[in-house]
């Protein structure tokens, strides 16, 4: 993989390769720090799992304790062979538990966020590709107006030409010259304006691929696009990641309400212990004990973290509803917002060619002197602030929808292959 994006990369510098979304979006997903980091925070989680699991199994160590301790004979058979004043004993220790449901209940609370950290790498993902194509879709929408304006610009550049001829002439005053040329001036100055925007959008991208000077398609083309895949789309609110996290943060606080339960009920758990001395001719001591434990009184500490995780399930099942509400409504918004850009897109070429039609036939009683300069200016601003506003439907409806797939959960490379197929150079 690393040999593919070297050879990418080193193309891209060599032939002035263009990037697809797809391309953009593999470079990225390898040197994103938050995917990287989500990744490494399931590691962790997993860690915990197996940590949690780990109190499962019996406890064995042993220690070893040297004593300082009154004189004492020390006799074998029956006679006294020496004095010592000091003693060593070497405890060998298994301890097992039988019944802790806390340990259960920790077990299946970091299983849980085992769980929320799983999608978290998959949020992660779906919002690395969400940003390139925002960010490549907002590259594209400015790059597509310097277009505009260079075509706005060289119709203005005939006009001025047009208007010093009859200025020159008498046809026309100074006034109304000066007024085209002041037009044209204000285009340069959007055209510096729309570049430094292009660049800025573009670095984005630049800083997310790792690609400097990268260059990138610039049309949207869609006829390709199927309306209909809003239905498939909007079905099911459950597909919504932030949905699936919050439910099993619900289940988690429903967990640690169990697990705080069980802090009154009792604790069994056996002990085997092996204690060896360095005392000659003394037994060691084996001794094999079964343990009840209750806890009577600790403060109150248990019953108020009873209290606390009820009150945090109430919080986390208030938190469930209302993302169910803003997921619902938001879906809903963006279904109506695209079928309203839709329709808009599908009009706007009927329009633009009527005011074609207009602008050309403002152009010709201009040339004969019936409408003055102001007039036809004024319609060629009308007429290219209509094809900027189509160029930002287009743009609106693409976003919308990558929006929309990032709601339901249906943000992937296939959807990035079908966004691909709808730009082009």
């Amino acid at each position: 993989m690393k040999i593919f994006i070297f050879l990418l990369t080193f193309s891209s510098l060599v032939f002035g390769k263009t990037y697809s979304l797809f391309d953009l979006y593999k470079l990225s997903s390898h040197i994103s720090e938050d995917y990287e980091i989500s990744k490494l925070q399931n590691e962790y989680s997993d860690k915990e799992v197996d940590k949690s699991i780990s109190a499962f199994y019996p406890k064995v160590d042993i220690s070893s304790e040297l004593m300082k301790i009154n004189e004492f004979p020390v006799i074998i058979d029956g006679v006294e062979q020496e004095k010592r004043d000091n003693r060593r004993d070497t405890t060998f220790t298994v301890e097992q538990t039988i019944y802790d449901r806390s340990k259960y209940y920790d077990y299946k609370v970091k299983s849980n966020e085992l769980l929320q950290s799983e999608f978290e790498i998959h949020t992660q993902q779906q919002e690395l590709m969400f940003n390139v194509i925002s960010y490549y879709l907002d590259s594209l929408l400015k790059a597509k107006q310097i277009e505009l304006l260079n075509q706005k610009l060289k119709r203005i550049d005939t006009i001025v030409l047009r208007a010093k001829v009859k200025m020159d002439s008498g046809l026309i005053s100074k006034a109304d010259y000066l007024e085209a040329q002041l037009q044209k001036d204000e285009i340069l100055t959007q055209i510096i304006k729309r570049k430094l925007d292009y660049k800025v959008s573009k670095s984005y991208l630049e800083k997310l691929s790792g690609v400097q000077e990268l260059d990138i398609k610039k049309n949207i083309n869609l006829a390709l696009f199927d309306i209909k895949n809003l239905n498939e789309a909007s079905k099911d609110i459950e597909d919504n990641l932030d949905i699936q996290v919050q439910k099993l943060k619900l289940q988690n606080s429903d967990i640690k309400v169990s697990k705080s339960i069980s802090s009154f009920e009792p604790v069994i758990f056996a002990k085997y212990e092996h204690v060896a001395n360095d005392i000659p001719k003394n037994e060691n001591e084996r001794t094999l004990s079964l343990f009840l434990k209750f806890n009577i009184f600790n403060g109150f500490y248990d019953i108020k973290n009873y209290q606390q995780s009820r009150i945090e399930k109430s919080i986390e099942k208030l938190n469930f509803n209302k993302l169910v509400k803003d997921v619902e409504q938001n879906i809903k918004n963006k279904v109506n917002n695209l079928y309203s850009y839709y329709e808009i897109i599908k009009s706007y070429p009927e329009v633009l060619e009527a005011k074609r039609f207009v602008v050309d036939g403002m152009q010709e009683r201009f040339n004969i002197g019936t409408k003055s300069i102001i007039d036809l200016l004024d319609e060629e601003n009308e007429y290219f602030e209509k094809l900027n506003i189509f160029t930002e439907y287009q743009y609106q409806l693409l976003l919308e929808y990558t929006e929309l797939m990032k709601y339901t959960n249906f943000l992937n490379e296939e959807f990035l292959n079908e966004i691909d197929r709808l730009i082009y150079e």
